[in-house]
């Protein structure tokens, strides 16, 4: 794994267990896919008479579900998961599309899967008017330049016709790099991507998108609190990832990060796997280390607080959020996955991501604003010497992780699958507004 030594870790069984050193192995087969699944495009979760999770008299350390057990139960079963599932870091994965795991109840899964609050704002009637006319234009740029001088540009619009026009030039252009024989990372990141964030931040209230390769801080911090580590060893490296979010101050706290697995039209799946579970940690790590930061701030403020995870394979992008709702038990959450197209006949998938953008927007400014909340508590208690609130009893901690699976177990997994859509999926939850 990147970014720290393996010198103190021998095995000499391919099947035993290693200790979590600096490095945090990243460990994976086919039961940590997610199973974003086709069969499931049209899957309409009950309506549930609970309220959203956590409410202001929900308690710190107990969430029970509708059958009576509690969430960290749920969570941890059954004993013999694979040892880089989730559960065995106490994440659940929630979301329209994604499979329920065998061991949990029905009743349970649709209960959970209404009981997150949903990043979901609609665009505004001048990005709306806009996202109809693209889609019966022949001139894309002709299209866009004039929604830009006619109409007031507020943040959304910037961010709209930005991202249209970049692609016009850029990426649907004919004389594109896209449409060459190098299908590479770097000219994913390069000429999409990171291009896009970037644009995304931009109109956000002050959060810094950072593109990589980089090493998160968060992930270093943790792994050094997570090692017994002599005077003399080296100190851990973060996972290193390919772009994260900050917020503004002098901190610079990451809030959310980014992983690119491959080249846009390639199809390595065991790698979106392994960047699928450095997701799943790295929100985690973010969490853990703002706990780290601002230890004596209010819990009901914290578990407000959400980290975020931008993931594309091939084309295909997933936008995962996580928070703690509760004590130890971290809840990972879908709220919407697209594709981005690379050619003009289907520059009609550009509507589908904005929408989701925009409320992975929304979703970073949130973040922001209750960070904010978290550092005044955190002041303010800490004048006053308050002890009611120590946020480090509330997370959890990972002590060990496997040995990497070798030979043809190590490429046993089950793809994502690519869905088609149609305008009337976005009224769904953003967790369905997928395809």
């Amino acid at each position: 794994m990147d970014g720290c030594k393996e010198n103190r870790m021998q095995s000499t069984s391919e099947n035993s267990m290693i200790s979590l050193e600096t490095d945090d192995e990243i460990d994976y087969n086919h039961d940590i896919d997610p199973n974003i699944e086709s069969d499931l495009l049209e899957q309409q979760i009950p309506v549930q008479n609970h309220s959203k999770y956590p409410d202001q008299d929900s308690l710190d350390d107990i969430w029970l579900l509708p059958s009576g057990n509690p969430i960290d139960e749920v969570i941890r079963r059954p004993e013999n998961l694979h040892k880089s599932h989730p559960s065995c870091l106490g994440i659940i994965r929630i979301g329209s599309k994604i499979r329920k795991s065998e061991w949990i109840e029905q009743k349970d899964w649709n209960y959970l899967q209404t009981s997150i609050e949903y990043p979901n704002y609609k665009l505004t009637s001048n990005v709306e008017n806009l996202v109809k006319e693209l889609l019966e234009t022949n001139s894309l740029m002709q299209c866009v330049c004039k929604a830009k001088f006619k109409n007031e540009i507020d943040k959304e619009m910037e961010f709209v016709t930005d991202v249209f026009l970049w692609f016009t030039k850029n990426v649907f252009n004919p004389a594109s790099a896209f449409h060459s024989k190098n299908k590479n990372e770097a000219l994913l990141g390069s000429l999409m991507i990171h291009p896009m964030l970037q644009y995304l931040t931009n109109t956000t209230d002050r959060v810094i998108y950072v593109p990589g390769e980089i090493y998160l801080k968060a992930s270093a911090n943790q792994r050094l609190l997570r090692c017994n580590l002599n005077p003399d060893d080296d100190k851990p490296l973060g996972m290193k990832v390919d772009g994260s979010f900050h917020s503004p101050d002098e901190e610079s706290l990451e809030i959310g990060m980014v992983e690119l697995s491959g080249g846009y039209l390639t199809s390595d799946l065991p790698r979106y796997l392994k960047d699928h579970v450095k997701g799943y940690w790295g929100c985690r790590d973010l969490l853990n280390d703002i706990v780290r930061k601002y230890n004596r701030g209010d819990y009901k403020i914290f578990r407000r607080l959400r980290s975020w995870f931008f993931h594309i394979h091939g084309l295909e992008v997933q936008i995962w959020g996580m928070d703690l709702p509760v004590s130890k038990s971290y809840r990972m959450f879908l709220i919407g996955a697209f594709r981005l197209p690379i050619s003009w006949e289907d520059h009609h998938e550009l509507v589908n991501a904005l929408r989701i953008l925009r409320n992975l927007r929304r979703g970073l400014d949130d973040t922001l604003k209750i960070l904010e909340e978290l550092k005044k508590s955190h002041r303010r208690n800490s004048v006053l010497h308050s002890h009611s609130s120590i946020l480090k009893s509330h997370i959890g901690d990972a002590k060990s992780s496997p040995k990497k699976l070798a030979g043809k177990n190590s490429r046993f997994i089950n793809p994502l699958m690519y869905h088609d859509y149609n305008d009337s999926d976005y009224d769904d939850s953003p967790s369905g507004c997928f395809h």
